[in-house]
């Protein structure tokens, strides 16, 4: 396995005459850094806003803090903090990148300056203090017994709340309270800073009461969306051969026609699920579905019948193709599986008025779908041939890693916001949701093929670099002038840890 990564990959793309993107955006920065170093700019240079924890991005930011105009801005420089504390600073620290791009550049704390405000909000030193002492170094923690009232007053609370709630979905409808609230003061701008995508989809749904459609920055993947779903519904019916749950999923969802009228396809449904499918499941396919309905008998029952299998008739011949591929067997090639697949799901959304095509891509979302299908048929000669058992968990894979934006008709003073988007928002209110350990800061993911001595060894970073990095988003966004604090006692039904960067 490992060779694939030390002389199959290198072979592959020396063949192709390419490179990886991490291998690229480290030579453009290092190619900057010597033109630079040898013939310094004679214009203004400023880099903001970055803690250089790419290190050939450090390397090129310490060149800029020497430069004859240049200037580095640092995000949330900790001036406060004792030395012996700053000496004591780890990889867990939210300061320690900052801590590596000062040395990389040759520079103190005490060269830094403030930069300064041209706003009216005056800074509240005292919740600066207090977030400090929070991320205070282990090794230094003793110091808190030194603390008195006077170094950290009472002002360091102001516009501070912390909400806890029982449940995820409490903790969504709070804060969508919450920003509903905001928008009655004229002006205002909240956001919403989470990692936990589910909960900013909950708020997005509990907002959309309001008729409010609130910008989420981090978008939502595409099996999450109508097209998405109807996607992989045809290909979870075809791959479990019309199983009853599969199949009601399918015939239930909005997309559904097979240019069949939406009263007929809703009254069928309902009229399969009552008759046929409550009760000992059907054999597999459309003869064990027709089994289960010639079963029906009565008076009242034999119209039923009648009106199903007739109903059967239209719905048969366009699952057919996609399901005779799918059925157990020898491995199919990937293309074809595709084709089929999307014809599928096209002439099911049609109706008696529209194209399935004209229905399945329009919007963001469809748009997304389609781009993602026209790439996979482009590459799907490469794609070897798959078994059918393959097909859905790959396709799944696949659309899940497509993140879909909307473009506009969002609300311009409330936002969604993931760590990354948040460091270049500033908005009147912050609400920081979903602090629980493990979802903030995350856990480190498990690797299984390299313990932590290993990668040190490789120059790869440790796994406490998420934890500074989410660590840091925390403190900046908890140094705004109003800003609330949620988390959910319960997620899954299991009490959470109160532990967390709080």
């Amino acid at each position: 396995f490992l060779e694939t990564l030390t002389r199959i990959w290198p072979e592959i793309l020396q063949s192709r005459g390419v490179i990886d993107s991490a291998a690229r955006r480290n030579l453009l920065l290092a190619a900057q850094e010597t033109v630079w170093r040898h013939q310094p700019p004679a214009y203004p240079v400023i880099a903001a806003g970055s803690t250089g924890t790419v290190p050939a991005a450090r390397a090129l930011l310490a060149l800029v803090a020497h430069l004859p105009q240049g200037e580095l801005v640092l995000p949330g420089l900790d001036t406060g903090l004792d030395e012996d504390s700053w000496a004591q600073i780890g990889e867990d620290h939210p300061q320690y990148n900052i801590k590596k791009l000062l040395a990389a550049a040759g520079a103190a704390r005490a060269d830094v300056g403030d930069w300064p405000l041209r706003h009216e909000t005056p800074v509240n030193h005292a919740r600066v203090r207090l977030l400090s002492e929070a991320m205070r170094p282990a090794e230094t923690t003793e110091r808190w017994r030194q603390l008195t009232p006077h170094d950290i007053p009472q002002t360091a609370l102001d516009g501070l709340t912390r909400i806890d709630c029982d449940t995820p979905q409490e903790e969504a409808d709070v804060i969508a309270l919450i920003l509903r609230e905001a928008l009655q003061t004229p002006g205002k701008t909240a956001a919403l800073i989470t990692p936990d995508r589910r909960l900013a989809r909950r708020v997005t749904l509990s907002m959309r009461r309001w008729g409010i459609d609130i910008d989420d920055s981090g978008g939502q993947p595409l099996t999450e969306l109508p097209v998405g779903a109807w996607l992989m519904l045809c290909a979870e019916m075809a791959e479990q051969s019309l199983a009853p749950i599969a199949l009601l999923s399918l015939l239930k969802h909005p997309v559904m026609a097979a240019g069949i009228p939406a009263d007929d396809m809703r009254r069928m449904t309902y009229t399969l699920d009552q008759m046929a499918l409550r009760g000992p499941r059907p054999s597999a396919g459309f003869a064990g579905l027709r089994a289960a309905i010639e079963k029906l008998a009565g008076e009242k029952q034999q119209d039923n019948k009648k009106d199903l299998l007739a109903w059967l008739d239209k719905i048969e011949p366009i699952a057919t193709p996609f399901m005779a591929l799918m059925e157990e067997g020898a491995e199919k090639p990937f293309r074809q599986m595709l084709e089929a697949h999307i014809k599928l799901a096209e002439d099911l959304a049609a109706t008696t008025e529209s194209a399935g095509a004209s229905r399945l891509w329009l919007g963001e979302a469809g748009e997304g779908a389609s781009q993602l299908l026209q790439q996979l048929l482009a590459a799907a000669l490469d794609v070897p041939p798959l078994a059918p058992a393959h097909y859905v968990p790959l396709l799944r894979m696949l659309m899940k890693s497509v993140t879909v934006r909307p473009r506009y008709g969002m609300h311009p003073r409330l936002s969604i916001l993931g760590q990354v988007e948040a460091r270049l928002y500033c908005a009147d209110m912050v609400i920081l949701g979903g602090l629980n350990e493990g979802t903030w800061p995350a856990l480190p993911a498990h690797d299984p093929w390299m313990s932590r001595p290993m990668r040190r060894d490789f120059g790869l970073p440790s796994p406490e670099k998420a934890l500074s990095l989410a660590a840091h988003d925390f403190v900046q966004a908890a140094s705004a002038p109003e800003v609330i604090l949620t988390r959910a006692q319960k997620v899954d039904g299991t009490p959470t840890d109160r532990k967390s960067v709080v």
